[in-house]
């Protein structure tokens, strides 16, 4: 019966958070390329890695593509979108999931159950993975979109992603993620902890009036 990660050793940890990985890559580059089709935006890409199943997920769903990805990130979606909140929506959606994961989580180690301690960590691991490609993305996303009024102002002709201060225009859009990114995973455990909250406490009541 599982009882805990570290009564696994280190092989069996790290193939377990492997699994776990691979487990949500296929929802969570979903959920960016489903965003962004609502949202008006175009799919250029939507790849996931063949450690995680690529190559058969890519004979199952239209418009997906299996590749070998080193490092072994889940995968990624090249897309276009010309609308900020259109961007932000398609980078972030995906991180709805963190709730779940973290309930997961919790829930395994009540139940012993290894299952949910695998859906529940790659959930969460997402999370943190996200820096670079889906946080990173949508502070600058807000950092162009708030210059770009005073470039068109000015009448400069290149964009603010392609001029001399994109270097500074860049490290602001990444303080500016991680911000979101700490936020977000805040609100998300508060969620958590306030639906089990409620949930010991109908569980308390429920007891009292039996």
């Amino acid at each position: 019966m599982f009882k805990d990660v570290s009564s696994l050793g280190f092989w069996g940890a790290n193939a377990l958070l492997f699994a776990s990985f691979g487990f949500t890559s296929v929802p969570h580059e979903l959920m960016h390329a489903g965003m962004n089709y609502l949202t008006g935006g175009v799919n250029r890409e939507i790849v996931i890695n063949s450690f995680y199943g690529g190559d058969l997920w890519e004979k199952v769903i239209p418009g997906v593509e299996g590749r070998v990805l080193i490092p072994f990130i889940g995968g990624y979606v090249e897309f276009e979108n010309y609308s900020l909140l259109g961007n932000i929506a398609t980078y972030t959606t995906p991180y709805v999931l963190t709730p779940l994961g973290l309930y997961c989580i919790m829930k395994s180690r009540e139940k012993k159950s290894l299952a949910l301690w695998i859906a529940g960590v790659g959930a969460v691991g997402a999370h943190g993975d996200g820096i670079i490609g889906d946080w990173w993305g949508a502070g600058r996303a807000i950092v162009y979109e708030s210059v770009q009024p005073v470039y068109d102002a000015l009448e400069m002709r290149s964009k603010p992603e392609n001029s001399i201060l994109s270097s500074i225009f860049s490290v602001v859009g990444f303080y500016l993620g991680m911000k979101m990114l700490k936020y977000s995973y805040r609100a998300s455990k508060g969620l958590v902890n306030s639906i089990r909250k409620y949930k010991h406490k109908s569980l308390e009541e429920k007891l009292i009036e039996e």
